[in-house]
């Protein structure tokens, strides 16, 4: 009988170290529309992730999945979300699910609007040996105004995944103001970037 309990005790510490170890951090709302929007997070073991998402508590049924073995997990919602909507998420990860202690997870998409041509912002990652792509590293990018000209303060934040030739970009007329109602208005040669 003790043989068995050392078991199940050692069952347990086994799932409570896998449970710990797929637990998503850094846990970031990005890249949102109107149609769509994208999950990110960080992780200690290499796993791939999903969001199971819905418009109620009880419809959390639909998903979209990032199929990456790593342990920086990047899902974006595909095009064809409601504009001005709340919707409610959990995180797959690992195998585990996240469904923030059974509150699930909210975010409410943006104003519908059209795009404004291009404009985009990229470059090129690499690990410390300079030659090796950091692929999969997550990059983030936040406009911030310092002209007083166009949209006031900080943009909404948007992210992208290093590809495996090193390269990331964002289009920058996609991005947002924080409030999600219209396109960040910024300048070139007038304001700043956040990039981490």
């Amino acid at each position: 009988m003790l043989f068995i309990r050392i078991i199940l005790i050692l069952a347990a510490l086994s799932l409570t170290g896998t449970v710990f170890a797929n637990q998503p951090k850094e846990i970031k709302q990005t890249n949102i529309t109107g149609e769509k929007f994208t999950i990110s997070w960080i992780t200690d073991t290499l796993g791939t992730a999903a969001i199971s998402y819905g418009q109620g508590t009880n419809s959390i049924n639909l998903l979209a999945a990032d199929n990456r073995l790593s342990t920086t997990h990047h899902v974006t919602i595909p095009e064809g979300l409601s504009p001005n909507t709340k919707y409610y998420y959990d995180i797959i990860s690992g195998g585990m699910i996240d469904d923030n202690q059974g509150q699930h997870y909210r975010i409410i998409t943006g104003s519908s609007i059209n795009s404004q041509g291009s404009d985009m912002v990229h470059g090129d990652i690499y690990r410390a040996d300079g030659y090796t792509a950091a692929e999969g590293a997550m990059v983030y990018v936040r406009i911030n105004d310092l002209d007083n000209k166009g949209s006031q303060g900080s943009s909404s934040e948007w992210s992208a995944v290093v590809g495996s030739n090193s390269t990331w970009f964002i289009e920058l007329r996609n991005v947002r103001t924080n409030d999600l109602s219209g396109f960040f208005d910024y300048s070139p040669s007038g304001d700043s970037l956040s990039i981490f």
